[in-house]
């Protein structure tokens, strides 16, 4: 058969890159394997921008989410484009798990990487957010260009994480680096949620990076304050816009401050790396992530293959380390790493190796059961 892999990451395991290695090296002696790596805006969103935007990395000091100084690096490609993965100064990654909490992490190492890249006469800049430690609606960011964050008696607060959001009372912009604001600026996210509610960043993601139910009442208090604060100051409420919740609330700054302009991440990565055309000429597509849940339909990675497939009538499968949707998507079929009830935990031990004995075991078998009836001659 001729199978294309489009998968994500399995998040803190195999990049994206990874995965399609190791099922293409399982899979070469019986089948013809297409790799194209590809992400939702978090974690390999560098590798395969790359596959579109060749350029040389640079690397540069910044903070982490904790304000420890940390190497970053991010992408200039030709034509003055950069490329930068948000995670790579603000990510869950950065930090021990002992050490997460959203209320005093921030985000001005992004915006130190966003500086630099101006300085390297950079105007169009794609930067993928996914993967974040963060809950400060991108304060810390905007600090970083030039923005002072103002408390009720007008003194600049010079603190980061969730916890500032809840003193802004007005905001100086004098400071902003107008080149960025001049900028073409392209958010690739990998959610659609909105910044605010039950389905805004830190009632939905805020758990995850640590907040217990106070601080997320706390977060979301502060997020709803500057929110209102931001759009007093532009005289539009950014907030309810699709994808603004993204990594803690980057996508809201970004948009509100700089004029962004925010996409879905899978749809974003299958228009620029030409899948749509291709996807025609494959008898199957293998696709994955992770954890396969309820958040896979907000976006992921998985979801936008899947779609994709149906649209051209090509099956797709999916490889994941868990399964908790609850057979929620239409997939071909769905080969978890750990299944029935196994958590998240038991998918990352020994993933490669474990990953590879599902594709020998599970996935083998099934696809030698299947030739015959996805095996097309033309599309």
């Amino acid at each position: 058969m001729k199978i294309l892999v489009a998968s994500d990451s399995f998040k803190g395991t195999l990049t994206s890159l990874e995965v399609g290695q190791i099922i293409e090296s399982e899979l070469r002696d019986d089948h013809n394997i297409d790799i194209v790596p590809v992400s939702d805006g978090g974690e390999g969103f560098l590798g395969s921008m790359r596959l579109v935007f060749p350029g040389d990395e640079r690397t540069v000091r910044c903070p982490d989410p904790l304000g420890k100084e940390i190497s970053c690096s991010y992408i200039i490609s030709d034509g003055g484009i950069a490329l930068i993965e948000s995670a790579a100064a603000c990510g869950l990654g950065l930090l021990a798990d002992r050490d997460r909490n959203p209320m005093r992490a921030g985000t001005y190492g992004l915006g130190v990487l966003i500086r630099d890249a101006l300085h390297q006469g950079v105007r169009t800049i794609y930067i993928g957010l996914g993967g974040s430690m963060t809950n400060d609606g991108g304060a810390g960011l905007m600090r970083a260009l030039g923005v002072k964050l103002l408390d009720d008696e007008g003194k600049e607060i010079l603190q980061e994480g969730g916890r500032v959001l809840k003193s802004i009372a007005g905001l100086d912009l004098s400071g902003l680096d107008m080149r960025a604001k001049e900028a073409r600026i392209i958010v690739i996210g990998d959610v659609d949620n909105p910044l605010l509610g039950e389905r805004g960043a830190t009632r939905v993601y805020g758990p995850q990076k640590g907040a217990n139910a106070v601080m997320v009442e706390d977060l979301e208090a502060g997020m709803v304050r500057y929110a209102a604060v931001v759009s007093r100051k532009f005289g539009v409420d950014y907030s309810v816009d699709p994808g603004v919740g993204a990594a803690g609330g980057l996508g809201f700054c970004l948009r509100a401050f700089l004029g962004a302009r925010i996409y879905r991440g899978i749809e974003a990565m299958i228009e620029l790396t030409g899948l749509e055309e291709r996807v025609r000429g494959y008898d199957l597509i293998i696709t994955g992530e992770g954890k396969l849940d309820r958040q896979t339909g907000s976006g992921k990675v998985p979801l936008g293959i899947l779609r994709l497939g149906e649209r051209y009538r090509v099956p797709v499968i999916c490889l994941c380390g868990v399964d908790e949707s609850g057979g929620a998507y239409s997939f071909e079929r769905v080969f978890p790493i750990v299944p029935g009830h196994g958590t998240m935990e038991e998918s990352l031990a020994e993933t490669g190796t474990r990953f590879r004995k599902l594709i020998r075991e599970e996935l083998i078998p099934w696809l030698h059961s299947k030739e015959d009836l996805f095996t097309i001659e033309e599309k």
